[in-house]
């Protein structure tokens, strides 16, 4: 066995200990398991276990030309809507074998905008932004070579995809539910009709249109 404090052990010492290929490791390794038997990986996970394996994730980012981790930047930890997303996303992604890595921005716009710098997302293969502060303005600085995603209920231009919730929509049937049970006097409360492409803007369009 190959100690902690030794040379540092690789993946063709795992492959000697384990009595199999190079490349039956890396199958194991890089989750191809339909290439290689229930039997044999098992015997490759002991034989990782045994000598404290380590792979070397830049080295294997360098080689694959991807890190397998993308961003999710959140400006609160403790709500439960954006618990649940955070939650449905790293579901999601492990099952392609992708990491998720959350960061928070408290909502501020400066934090939002260093997400997303250049020199930040060369750690990611890909980042999602759930936007509390920041506006077109700030984002016609970003220069990025990197997939962004971003979420949130601000009207953006469409330089970056942007998954918003329908909120006139939404609106629209919770008034219709509600008219259909025998209401007449309906309070929208936080409406603005004024502020037409805000969310509270759009939620107040859809129950207008609903009357």
């Amino acid at each position: 066995m190959v100690g902690s404090s030794g040379p540092r052990v690789t993946m063709q010492d795992v492959a000697t200990h384990a009595g199999v290929s190079h490349q039956t490791v890396s199958n194991v390794l890089n989750g191809r398991a339909s290439r290689v038997s229930d039997a044999t990986r098992e015997r490759v996970v002991a034989s990782i276990s045994a000598l404290d394996y380590r792979m070397n994730q830049s080295a294997r980012s360098l080689r694959r030309g991807r890190t397998g981790t993308v961003g999710l930047a959140l400006p609160s930890f403790d709500s439960e809507y954006y618990g649940a997303f955070a939650e449905a996303l790293m579901v999601r992604f492990a099952d392609r074998g992708i990491r998720l890595v959350a960061e928070h921005t408290g909502g501020i716009v400066s934090a939002e905008i260093s997400a997303l710098a250049s020199s930040h997302l060369d750690a990611y293969d890909g980042f999602v932004l759930a936007l509390a502060a920041g506006d077109a303005e700030h984002l016609d600085r970003i220069e990025a070579a990197k997939p962004i995603v971003l979420v949130g209920e601000r009207a953006l231009a469409n330089r970056f995809d942007h998954l918003l919730m329908d909120n006139v929509g939404g609106a629209r049937r919770a008034t219709e539910h509600l008219l259909q049970r025998g209401a007449r006097r309906i309070v929208v409360l936080g409406g603005a009709a004024a502020e037409e492409e805000s969310m509270p803007g759009l939620r107040t369009r859809g129950h207008l249109e609903a009357l």
